[in-house]
């Protein structure tokens, strides 16, 4: 039995970081299983991030006509902004799509850096993100807060490796 336990041990630190990978693939599964992801405010910002896109896109628009754009700094602009510049090469459900792996992607690995840039002894740890990447406020469609945290989670590793 130990030596079962030995092997499994070696064969899983060998290829960990494979597996880590495995993962984050797996981790998507459910986003591209299906043609539309559930979320309460996601078609909002879609539909928002259009207008924008199109206010921008087409000079002529109605959008145009009757509204000025506001470029204030905003901390709900992170999502509207990356959803307007996907709509310019993707169709609307595309590209909700597209922002959604780049923060399925996003968290683990940033999660997976900070972990290693603070030497802890198990590379193990890096897999408990997985569960917390499909949070309630993902589906309630708060793509900006997810993008925050991510970016929180990619900024304490940059802060950690270069001393800032």
């Amino acid at each position: 039995m130990e030596r079962k336990i030995a092997w499994l041990h070696y064969y899983f630190y060998k290829h960990e970081s494979k597996l880590f990978y495995v993962f984050c693939v797996i981790n998507l599964l459910p986003l591209l299983c299906f043609q539309y992801f559930p979320t309460v405010d996601g078609v909002a910002h879609l539909y928002n991030s259009k207008i924008i896109h199109d206010f921008f896109a087409l000079s002529d628009s109605l959008y145009n006509q009757y509204f000025l754009l506001c470029l204030e700094p905003n901390p709900n602009w992170i999502g509207h902004a990356y959803l307007a510049v996907l709509l310019m090469a993707f169709p609307p459900s595309l590209a909700e799509k597209v922002l959604l792996i780049s923060y399925l992607l996003l968290l683990p690995i940033s999660f997976r850096l900070l972990l290693n840039v603070l030497k802890l002894p198990s590379k193990v740890l890096s897999f408990f993100i997985f569960p917390f990447t499909y949070s309630f406020l993902l589906y309630y469609g708060f793509f900006n807060f997810c993008f925050g945290v991510a970016f929180l989670v990619l900024n304490l590793y940059l802060w950690k490796k270069y001393d800032l």
